[in-house]
């Protein structure tokens, strides 16, 4: 809906709500000194830009300095995102549809590889080693990882046994986790990927195993 680009993310409302609304006029007369940038994960013409000019006219009216909208499409929204970083300043803000990014610490194991577990029906049915190809940091088997053979090691059991019921409960048949190192970095749940290469190393036949899930299901 189109209402739904227009929600501020919660940089950008802080910023206004404190600027535009609730500044005093000691605040306001200190901020800004400068043009204001809003960086946009979007273009021209969509939902995001066409919010952020709707509001530029009355902005650039109370604060007395032009407002700078720059679109950034791309990269899922990391080469917006990464603009604002870089720019540290308080006159450059992300402006875009309410949503929930998630900034996940490098974990160096990676290079020894991603391991990508398959649970079905909340039991783990066995996984695959996805190693990075060189100079890459994703380890993706779309991107160049090299999948390699992998025995479950005691500490991949013991997530998998944590969150498994809780997938079952949730009816989540086919499931597949990455675990780098000791840590769970994700949960995928719409068709993940691994469940060839398992096979083709010795290892369960992933999708028979789903099927049965299924049919045992539809059987009750």
């Amino acid at each position: 809906m189109l209402q739904d680009w227009f929600r501020f993310s919660i940089v950008a409302a802080l910023a206004l709500a404190f600027h535009a609304i609730g500044a005093t006029a000691s605040v306001a007369q200190q901020w800004p000194t400068r043009p204001v940038r809003f960086v946009l994960p979007f273009g021209p013409g969509s939902g995001a830009d066409t919010g952020a000019r709707l509001i530029t006219e009355k902005l650039q009216q109370k604060w007395g300095q032009p407002v700078v909208i720059d679109g950034k499409p791309g990269g899922d929204g990391l080469l917006s995102l990464g603009a604002v970083v870089s720019a540290k300043d308080d006159h450059t803000f992300f402006f875009g549809p309410s949503s929930i990014f998630v900034v996940q610490r490098y974990v160096p194991e990676v290079r020894k590889g991603d391991k990508r577990i398959i649970l079905v029906d909340g039991k783990a049915v066995g996984g695959i080693n996805r190693v990075p190809a060189e100079g890459e940091a994703r380890s993706n088997l779309h991107v160049g990882g090299r999948p390699e053979p992998l025995d479950l090691s005691p500490r991949d059991r013991a997530i998998c046994e944590a969150i498994g019921p809780e997938l079952k409960a949730r009816g989540l048949i086919f499931a597949g986790i990455d675990v780098i190192g000791d840590y769970l970095t994700e949960i995928n749940v719409t068709s993940p990927t691994g469940i060839q290469e398992l096979k083709r190393f010795g290892g369960a036949d992933g999708a028979a195993a789903i099927w049965d899930a299924i049919e045992a299901k539809a059987a009750k």
